[in-house]
């Protein structure tokens, strides 16, 4: 009878100590989980999916740090933002410096000399040359595909005055070693000025296809043809180093972009997985933590109690 009462009593403590687990709150008001048995009492917070998701999204690494510091993930978002944010910041910069050097080589004043910029202070782009250009073309047998409307060159010197003049072939004539080289004439007495109504400019049914080289000791013309075609009259030393100089800035811009929206996956990336390591954390607190208990076995056979440890995998 008293081995009956003895392994009743071991029962109930089993019993007992099994259901010891609950969730209480602390002066915080957050969820702890406690586990109580005859020789230990754990206790561990809760960690909170939403919160570390939060953090995350604010700064990723917070809410992985939140919801295990532990994960090496916690340390890599960090390093990568901080790259990220560099390599924005670097590029929009150099854009910004490319763009301001773009600018300045078109508009600024150049000094000449030696033989690179024969004539004193130049305009690489003069938007005096430009207009004498379009009011010759317009007023040319008056040829009706040169109106008011086909020339629309900005007045001052906005985004959109940079991007004509070196995208459209009608805002040429502006280039100082074009106008130099194709419209340039040099009279008897040795004296420069502007031409357009001869032989060198070259007509289509009306309309200006071209120039053949006026100016041919101009310091701007190299004589080869495989730079300056004397058919179309197009080439402009100016032009093509301004057109690069703005592919160069449009490869900065493009790439503080990316590195935009980098941050942005970024912060999405971390947020996942700080989900990730806050579910994980709960579940192995909950359902795979290390358990002690007190357990009856039988030893000779008497019933005995004995301490137990069990761990789910």
């Amino acid at each position: 009878m008293k081995k009956y009462i003895i392994a009743f009593l071991i029962i109930i403590s089993i019993f007992f100590v099994s259901f010891a687990e609950e969730i209480e709150s602390d002066e915080f008001g957050k969820e702890i989980y406690t586990e109580e048995d005859d020789i230990f009492k754990i206790e561990y917070t809760k960690k909170s999916a939403a919160k570390a998701m939060l953090l995350s999204a604010l700064f990723p690494g917070a809410g992985n740090f939140y919801a295990n510091p532990k994960s090496i993930t916690t340390y890599i978002f960090p390093l990568i933002e901080i790259g990220l944010w560099y390599g924005y910041i670097h590029y929009n910069k150099m854009g910004d410096d490319k763009t301001e050097e773009y600018e300045y080589y078109a508009t600024g004043e150049v000094i000449g000399y030696d033989d690179e910029y024969p004539n004193g202070v130049i305009h690489r782009y003069n938007r005096f040359d430009q207009e004498r250009a379009e009011e010759l073309l317009i007023s040319y047998n008056d040829n009706d595909h040169y109106d008011e409307d086909y020339f629309q060159l900005d007045d001052d010197n906005s985004q959109h005055f940079y991007e004509d003049i070196g995208k459209y072939d009608k805002y040429l004539f502006g280039w100082y070693d074009w106008i130099n080289i194709y419209a340039t004439q040099i009279d008897q007495q040795n004296q420069e000025f502007f031409n357009i109504n001869n032989d060198k400019w070259i007509f289509d049914s009306g309309n200006w296809i071209g120039n053949n080289p006026m100016n041919l000791n101009s310091g701007y013309y190299i004589n080869n043809k495989s730079e300056y075609d004397s058919h179309n009259g197009k080439y402009s030393i100016f032009r093509a180093e301004y057109i690069e100089m703005r592919k160069d800035a449009e490869n900065f811009y493009g790439n503080a972009v990316s590195c935009n929206f980098g941050i942005v996956f970024n912060h999405i990336l971390s947020s996942l997985d700080a989900l990730r390591l806050a579910r994980n954390r709960n579940v192995e607190y909950t359902d795979n933590r290390l358990k002690i208990k007190v357990a009856p076995v039988f030893v000779n056979n008497e019933l005995s109690p004995s301490i137990m440890l069990s761990k789910r995998f």
